[in-house]
Parts: structure tokens; sequence; C-alpha cells
């Protein structure tokens, strides 16, 4: 059964990725490379099954140069995370996907949360380019530790956000909703 977006929360359980993700697009805009993105969608299916938990874009955001920001997140201090290069195929797929399925996206699924902000799937297919953003703790452990090169062909930013953040923003709640204020979003070199 094909998945059909109602709307996402940003009271969450979660610590890891989906809290980073929920405190970027609560914040609704980022600064990154000196432009600014506004966020407007989270989790969106785009593959041609389009289920609920399949290949889902983290973040889409838009630019004022009516540009298009696919974002893939990584949130983490170890191996439990996926490596750059992996990010980098996953984000490079997801918009592939998006330029094969555009139509489908726009008129027979609506593929959209009831929260987030409308846009044409049409218009990501055309002007969309793929980004990777992780915290800097990711980053410490793929390119120092483990020797790993970040991808040269997709921008990689490193956001301020130590590991434990949302584990002690949370605290002993069940349910929180992880605000970062002043996220820092720098661009990895080259």
């Amino acid at each position: 059964m094909k998945s059909r977006p109602k709307e996402y929360s940003t009271v969450i359980t979660s610590t890891t990725e989906t809290a980073l993700q929920r405190s970027i697009i609560i914040n609704e805009q980022s600064i990154v490379d000196g432009t600014i993105i506004t966020w407007l969608d989270i989790e969106l299916p785009v593959d041609k099954h389009r289920k609920a938990r399949g290949h889902c874009i983290d973040l889409i955001g838009k630019t004022d140069d009516d540009e298009y920001i696919i974002c893939e997140l990584k949130f983490g201090k170890d191996s439990a995370t996926d490596p750059p290069y992996r990010a980098a195929t996953e984000v490079t797929n997801y918009l592939q996907d998006i330029r094969y399925n555009y139509a489908s996206l726009d008129r027979d699924d609506n593929i959209h949360h009831t929260n987030g902000k409308h846009f044409y799937w049409k218009d990501v297919a055309t002007k969309g380019r793929p980004i990777i953003a992780a915290n800097d703790a990711y980053w410490s452990y793929w390119i120092k530790h483990r020797k790993v090169s970040i991808p040269t062909d997709i921008p990689c930013f490193s956001l301020n956000v130590d590991v434990q953040y949302f584990k002690k923003l949370r605290n002993d709640r069940e349910k929180y909703e992880p605000v970062i204020q002043n996220l820092t979003w720098t661009r990895l070199f080259p």
C-alpha cells in the first residue's frame, strides 16, 4: 500500500537523527553557505512504490533563488551510522527517483505532509540539488578515526550539535520537542 503522509510530529521520543531532523524543521530556516533555506517537509517517500519508511528524503527545502535542496542527514559518533559514501548514494538516488516519478508525486499521490509547506515535485526534479549534513562527531569519526573520504561531488556540512544534546534535552521525559537555537552549518572542504 502506498504511503499517504498525514502530519509529522515535532514531539518525539528519539534522541538521534530524527531529533536532529525535527529540530531543523522546527526552526523553519537555516543559513547554509550564506544562503537561506526554508525547510518545506520531511520524510517523504519518493520511490515508485512509496511505502512508508521506504525511500524517504530526510529534509526538503527551498532557497530564495528557487533552488530545491534535498538533504540527507546523519547523526552519531561511531560505526552505528552509515558512512558518508552511503549518504551520498542515498541522496543521489532520491533525486533520481524524484526526476523519474515527479508526475505521479504531484498528480496522483500528492506526497506532502499536511503540516508541511506545499511545493511541486516537478520543480524539485528540474531545480533540485542534493546535500549531506551531519553532526560534528559523525564527521570526526568517519574522517579522522576511520580515514574515510568525504564525497567530493555533493556538498557536505557539519552541524554544531553534541551527540548527547538531545538526550540531555529530553532528560527523563517520555516525549519532548527537540529545539536547537543557533544551529551552525559549516561546509566541509572541498
